[in-house]
């Protein structure tokens, strides 16, 4: 993580929330952010079911950190 900051590769977006589960947001929110068909890693606070659906088709995994965050 260090090395991509440092290379400006990196990009923290403070609240990431949807209301309803809808793919189409998650997909216009990476486009604006640059990142709609790069690779990226998404890291929550807690299991949010909206946020996880609305990425679901965007070849995303789900795993949680030793700290209960949860990485989409």
């Amino acid at each position: 993580m260090a090395l991509r900051a440092r290379d400006n590769e990196l990009i923290v977006v403070d609240t990431i929330q949807f209301d309803i589960p809808k793919t189409k947001q998650m997909m216009d929110t990476l486009r604006v952010l640059g990142l709609y068909g790069e690779s990226c890693l998404i890291v929550i606070p807690q299991k949010d079911e909206n946020v996880w659906k609305s990425s679901a088709e965007y070849s995303v995994r789900e795993s949680y950190d030793e700290f209960g965050a949860e990485c989409l």
